[in-house]
């Protein structure tokens, strides 16, 4: 199985290759950035800007999936497991057997006087454009709420983490090599920055209750981004007397692509499910964070939620 090259990649093409790590790869290349450059002259890149790279690994992608072992060997090696980590790694590969571009530089350090600025995620070159690119990349997932002045908020399972301030934080990062101590570096590397872009794919959840309203969303949000839901144990367990689906609750590890029938996972039946999570505090009790769960139909992935612990609702809404 591989891409159709002559058209874009789509969701339904991901599910299609066998491994897990190149459906990931994948996903990583041609799902939608959550943030999109805009008229403004923000710094992110559009919904199109990898369309090229993800033709262009046609055929290495079909190789990898075939033997995925060098991929593997290279994220389980590294020692920092995180899911950002992991992302970081995966669009490094792709520009490694791009013969579009050449990664100059990874994760650069730029320190003053014993501090630490900050770092520079990739370098890259564009052979084709003639250009040098400063990239900083993330990978995020934010449940959506509604504040006490109706605007929206996005928050992740960790709620210190949310959408506003990872935004403002890579754009800091974006003006890092206009400093004096990165045009330093950057001089005795014999290299100057055409352009600095910012990617942050991901998924954001809405709630599944209709119940709650969603303001009109921020102008640089993208439109077309990721969707799921989540929902309260009440909430859910009310929206799955008329699912069919199997449940598997996601590890984080699994966060990126759509579960197909090629992973290893054990799904829970409908009324296996529903006995878990209907035992007065139970989930509570296991959880004290959203669970990521993914409904499957005929061992596809179909849809993805968090199931959010009444206790983390009224203590986030409360806080926004």
């Amino acid at each position: 199985m591989s891409l159709n090259p002559a058209r874009a990649c789509t969701q339904s093409d991901i599910s299609l290759y066998r491994h897990k790590i190149v459906r990931d790869l994948l996903w990583s290349l041609c799902s939608p950035p959550l943030i999109t450059a805009s008229p403004t002259g923000t710094p992110w890149v559009s919904n199109y800007w990898f369309d090229e790279l993800i033709l262009e690994l046609f055929e290495p992608l079909g190789g990898l999936d075939e033997d995925p072992s060098t991929l593997v060997q290279r994220i389980t090696h590294d020692k920092d497991r995180r899911l950002g980590r992991i992302f970081e790694t995966l669009i490094a590969h792709a520009f490694e057997i791009s013969h579009r571009y050449e990664l100059l530089a990874r994760n650069v350090p730029l320190r003053e006087q014993g501090k630490t600025l900050g770092e520079l995620d990739f370098l890259v070159r564009d052979k084709k454009l003639d250009q040098t690119l400063h990239l900083e990349v993330a990978v995020k997932f934010y449940l959506g709420f509604q504040t006490a002045q109706n605007e929206q908020t996005w928050i992740g399972p960790n709620p210190s983490d949310q959408l506003s301030y990872k935004k403002t934080s890579m754009e800091r990062q974006l003006e890092l090599t206009r400093s004096s101590t990165a045009q330093k570096w950057l001089n005795e590397q014999g290299m100057s920055i055409d352009d600095s872009l910012g990617i942050m794919k991901g998924r954001l959840f809405h709630p599944l209750s209709a119940q709650q309203h969603e303001p009109e969303p921020p102008t640089w949000l993208n439109p077309g981004h990721l969707r799921g839901w989540w929902a309260s144990i009440e909430q859910f367990l009310d929206y799955q007397k008329t699912s069919e689906l199997l449940w598997v609750i996601v590890d984080k590890s699994d966060w990126l692509s759509p579960l197909t029938p090629n992973d290893v996972i054990t799904p829970l039946s409908h009324d296996e499910l529903r006995l878990m999570l209907s035992q007065n505090g139970l989930f509570e009790r296991v959880f004290s964070q959203p669970v990521c769960i993914a409904g499957l139909k005929e061992g596809y992935e179909s849809e993805r939620g968090f199931l959010v612990p009444d206790n983390w609702i009224m203590e986030n809404q409360s806080k926004n």
